[in-house]
């Protein structure tokens, strides 16, 4: 879910590495370089803390952007934090 949200937000682009025959890493990528990455965690009893951050130049479309996507958002010191499909912060 993460995965195709950063897709849509930052058109990322992925490339999914197999680390064990369950468990898989997925690079998000934009212009040719790694930016980030996310993997499922194979244990259920252990949750993500995962936080993601992105910087923006335009904070005020892109938090428009986030609540097309079905988020909602808040902001906290000047940086806006998105909560829904996945959650993160982006950072002007």
């Amino acid at each position: 879910m993460a995965v195709l949200f950063y897709k849509q937000l930052v058109q990322y682009e992925t490339e999914t590495i197999p680390l064990t025959e369950t468990v898989a890493y997925t690079v998000l990528m934009r212009d040719g370089l790694r930016r980030g990455g996310i993997v499922n965690i194979p244990w259920e009893d252990v949750e993500s803390e995962w936080v993601p951050y992105v910087a923006v130049k335009d904070i005020g479309s892109m938090t428009a952007k986030v609540k097309e996507l079905g988020c909602t958002t808040s902001t906290y010191y000047g940086v806006t934090y998105t909560y829904g499909t996945s959650w993160g912060a982006l950072s002007p």
